[in-house]
């Protein structure tokens, strides 16, 4: 059986993925995500930024399925960028 990576820290995608019983590692990319190039519209952001991230932590990897994520919040035609406090 293939080793399963995800391309990420979020403690909600680890868990979902335990629900599956399947092992798996998860690695955070590190990937700075408001870099000049990203895209406007939050369809092409979310696929943008997952494979960024996927193909920052494929690098560590030399074998297995590696997933990549991303996700952003879509209000009032507007995309919301992470609070940056609590």
């Amino acid at each position: 059986m293939q080793k399963i990576i995800l391309a990420t820290s979020s403690p909600h995608r680890k868990k979902a993925f335990e629900l599956l019983n399947l092992p798996f590692i998860a690695k955070g990319s590190d990937v700075n995500e408001y870099i000049n190039q990203r895209p406007k519209k939050p369809e092409e952001l979310t696929l943008f930024l997952a494979r960024l991230k996927a193909e920052a932590v494929a690098k560590n990897f030399s074998e297995g399925i590696l997933i990549g994520f991303d996700s952003v919040g879509w209000f009032n035609a507007k995309i919301l960028e992470k609070p940056k406090t609590k």
